[in-house]
């Protein structure tokens, strides 16, 4: 009897997860593993804010759009932008431009653009990664009150 609840429990589990494998689910302890799946690539894309400032473009520092974190703003920018709404999208920019101002009064800027930035993974450890291409998204210039 031990033998055979023992059998069955291991029947069952290889039988899950063959199940979750084949038809490609994830139900926790069954898991593919989905981020162990491909060849990752020697680039990864990501958004980033730069603020204006006459000819001059830089980035916007994370601590300067609280509440918002890198990831957070990012992918929060990423999904109004995959929807192709440019209202939302401007609105998003100029309320960044907002708080950036106001967390950040000197010198002004003159309007943010957002970027979609592709970066070089191939680096070592320590090493900053190399900025690939860089595609303007979306413009948001308003001059300084």
């Amino acid at each position: 009897m031990r033998r055979a609840v023992v059998l069955g429990t291991i029947v069952f589990c290889l039988g899950a997860a063959c199940f979750d494998i084949a038809a490609y689910v994830e139900q926790w302890p069954f898991s593919q593993y989905p981020m162990y799946a491909g060849i990752a690539s020697g680039e990864f894309a990501m958004l980033q804010l730069y603020g204006i400032r006459g000819r001059e473009e830089f980035p916007i520092p994370e601590s300067a759009l609280q509440p918002f974190n890198a990831s957070k703003l990012s992918f929060a920018l990423a999904r109004i932008e995959e929807t192709g709404n440019t209202g939302r999208l401007q609105a998003a920019l100029r309320d960044c431009l907002r708080r950036y101002r106001g967390a950040r009064p000197d010198p002004p800027v003159e309007g943010i653009r957002l970027y979609r930035i592709v970066l070089s993974s191939d680096v070592e450890p320590g090493e900053k990664a190399s900025v690939v291409s860089r595609q303007l998204l979306a413009s948001c210039e308003e001059p300084p009150r």
